[in-house]
Formats: structure tokens, sequence, C-alpha cells
């Protein structure tokens, strides 16, 4: 995910069809639309983080922390 949204287009390929694997598991599924998302360009934890449960949130707080370093 973090060389995916630093631009490389590889990571970004590979993550595609992953993401789409993921979106079709209930448990994945807003998991899978944040990362999107982030890849997409959005940074805003608060809005990313809305709604997701606790491991979620741990997961996608710990990329955007990445992507800040």
């Amino acid at each position: 995910m973090v060389a995916a949204c630093r631009g490389d287009n590889t990571a970004a390929g590979q993550l595609t069809p992953l993401l789409d694997q993921l979106a079709q598991t209930a448990d994945w599924q807003a998991l899978a639309a944040v990362f999107r998302r982030v890849l997409a360009g959005e940074r805003d934890a608060e809005a990313l983080l809305d709604g997701l449960d606790k491991t979620d949130t741990i997961i996608v707080t710990a990329l955007l922390q990445a992507l800040q370093q």
C-alpha cells in the first residue's frame, strides 16, 4: 500500500485484484473501500476511520502513519 500510494505502478497494479477480492468478503469490505480511498489520495484520518471496527482502525492508522514517514 505504501509503495502504491507513493507512485509505484507495479505495486498499485498488484493491489487492484487483491482489493477486488477483499471487497467480496463481508469482513473485508469496509477496509478494502478505505484502502481504495487512500490509494486515490485521501488522507483525512477522521473521515477514513469513520465506521471501521477496532481492527480495521488499527490497520488504517498504521498505514496513514507509514505514509507520513
